[in-house]
């Protein structure tokens, strides 16, 4: 759908708020260059495998409807 916003789960090793910080301003110049609107979560590994992320509605659409990179 052209006016749909792209929703990204990313999934790091570690997460902080550098990297989460520089990734977000990545995100930002493409939703500036190609006009769109991308959506990002972060999740760290040890959230998802030992944490309650594990459980999340967001977690569990994104591993039944996404597409992994």
């Amino acid at each position: 759908m052209a006016d749909s916003d792209i929703d990204v789960m990313i999934l790091l090793e570690n997460t902080s708020s550098v990297i989460e910080s520089d990734i977000d301003d990545i995100i930002y110049e493409i939703n500036l260059k190609y006009d769109c609107l991308i959506s990002a979560v972060f999740f760290s590994r040890d959230e998802l495998e030992d944490g309650p992320f594990g459980e999340s509605p967001v977690y569990k659409k994104a591993i039944a409807e996404g597409i992994q990179l």
